[in-house]
């Protein structure tokens, strides 16, 4: 049981939804100019960003399995507030913009870059399944499908890997393996 606890951090599909999106991103960048780009772009985007929701969620379930008893006795309530909120399904951009702050005392809402990049492609995304496909996106200043571009889809594979080293950072392990950040 010891030797499955200690691989918590490797669990799940984060990293085949993350080689997903990067396969839908080499397809957008090779039909450059045909039609099926637009969805190849929409797709790549979608699956970096729930490449990282599972990997948080997977990470934040593992860290609290594995660390209970110090939580408990240095963090009063912070794992009935985490799990309460996996529970109720808390979405993404709340857990990540509380739950760290809650469990370590560092935020990952430090202002920087990815984060900020994290929180206007996952606007998008949110726009993007609510079916507002056509409406202006407040962050980006201008409509979601104006946003479906390659350079869109890189930037969401730069903010996840961004986003999944920070969350390693703050709570003190090695970023995984599959996560990576190349130019293209």
């Amino acid at each position: 049981m010891t030797a499955w606890r200690m691989l918590w951090r490797d669990w799940g599909f984060a990293p085949t939804l993350f080689s997903q999106a990067e396969h839908f991103l080499e397809l957008a960048e090779r039909s450059e100019n045909e039609s099926p780009q637009e969805g190849f772009i929409r797709a790549s985007i979608v699956f970096f960003l729930i490449s990282f929701e599972a990997y948080f969620f997977e990470f934040i379930r593992g860290f609290v399995q594995e660390n209970r008893a110090d939580l408990d006795a240095q963090r009063p309530g912070a794992v009935a507030t985490v799990e309460d909120g996996l529970k109720k399904n808390v979405g993404v951009r709340e857990s990540v913009r509380k739950w760290p702050k809650l469990l370590t005392g560092e935020s990952l809402d430090t202002g920087t870059r990815a984060y900020q990049d994290f929180v206007k492609l996952t606007t998008y995304r949110n726009w993007l399944i609510h079916g507002k496909i056509t409406e202006k996106i407040p962050d980006w200043e201008r409509l979601a499908q104006e946003c479906e571009t390659i350079e869109s889809a890189q930037l969401a594979r730069c903010t996840v890997a961004a986003m999944v080293e920070m969350v390693s950072s703050r709570f003190g392990v090695s970023p995984p393996a599959w996560i990576q950040c190349r130019s293209s």
